[in-house]
């Protein structure tokens, strides 16, 4: 446990870059104590509501309550949307993100409702087309100019068309030919597409998604696992496995680690992979052994997990949960 926390203390202002899908995720609290009269659907009578940066923003934002800097580079629609994730930036004292702002598209909006700690409801307001060449080139300009300035790089896929293939090829070669390590949280069945990366992060379901069926037991997340690390030419998987704790394989030659989950009480599972990628990259950042970063994701995730609504673990509740195992 000592080498977890000093390596949680070694993350601090580590500079890395964070590329990939942001989304302004809206939250409606209320109470359902009742039925409508108008249809079997409960009446949830609003007690609070909150807004805060999704998937790569919320990549960042964990980096940035971990201690480290966050550089984000993400593509939004020419809109208001995408003004006010700035400003949650601000509020949050992380550095200002560079955004490519597309007229052809709108901002990603996910809202959700949750009555008491249950989620109801969750509605989509998204353009998920594919982008352009120019626009692709933009995005690969801004991370050309990011790069000798962060230590590691970050690919948050929500499938959301910030990250085309060719795009992340680019920006896998230039962190290969400068040193500089990449973790992916991955979305879609083709892992090809993530080829060179260092540390590919699935949760089971998006693993069973990319093999084309159900995969449950270890022994057959070991095995699917090594055959996508073959078949992609991936270094190594982390594979989150919920209440079941996480499963990390390399191609290093080192035994399958596999981790007990380290949570207390699972209320909402909302944005814990996006904790693991983003100590995973604080990490390796660092040049941290896989396995440790590992554990220390294992802890950070455990807090999360306690918490309703996409969270952030600090380094005084990861330090404070780890007193207490």
């Amino acid at each position: 446990m000592k080498k977890i926390l000093e390596l949680l203390n070694g993350i601090k202002n580590r500079p890395i870059l964070c590329l990939g899908d942001i989304m302004l995720d809206r939250y409606i609290y209320g109470r359902a104590d009742r039925i409508s009269p108008e249809a079997p659907v409960p009446i949830v009578r609003v007690t609070k509501r909150m807004i805060m940066p999704g998937g790569v923003g919320n990549v960042a934002k964990n980096i940035g309550f971990l201690g480290a800097h966050p550089q984000t580079i993400s593509l939004t629609g020419d809109d208001t949307v995408a003004d006010i994730l700035i400003n949650l930036f601000k509020e949050a004292h992380l550095p200002i993100p560079i955004f490519i702002r597309d007229q052809s598209r709108s901002t990603s909006v996910k809202t959700r409702v949750i009555a008491g700690i249950q989620q109801l409801l969750r509605f989509d307001d998204e353009n998920d087309h594919p982008i352009s060449g120019h626009t692709a080139q933009k995005l690969l300009t801004a991370v050309k100019k990011t790069l000798p300035k962060i230590q590691a790089i970050v690919l948050s896929d929500y499938g959301k068309g910030t990250l085309p293939e060719g795009l992340i090829q680019e920006v896998i070669s230039l962190a290969q030919k400068n040193g500089r390590p990449v973790v992916v949280d991955p979305k879609g069945p083709d892992y090809r597409r993530y080829h060179g990366a260092d540390l590919v992060t699935p949760n089971r379901n998006e693993l069973s998604e990319a093999v084309g069926r159900k995969v449950a037991t270890t022994s057959e997340l070991k095995k699917v696992g090594r055959e996508i690390m073959n078949t992609c030419g991936l270094a190594a998987l982390l594979i989150t496995r919920g209440e079941d704790g996480m499963l990390l394989l390399t191609n290093s030659g080192a035994n399958p680690v596999l981790m007990p989950s380290q949570a207390r009480e699972v209320f909402d599972v909302s944005g814990a992979g996006d904790t693991v990628v983003a100590v995973m990259v604080a990490t390796l950042a660092l040049g941290a052994p896989l396995a440790l970063g590992a554990s220390l994701a294992n802890l950070a995730a455990g807090v999360v997990v306690g918490k309703v609504g996409t969270a952030v673990a600090t380094p005084e509740e990861i330090k404070a949960w780890a007193e207490e195992r």
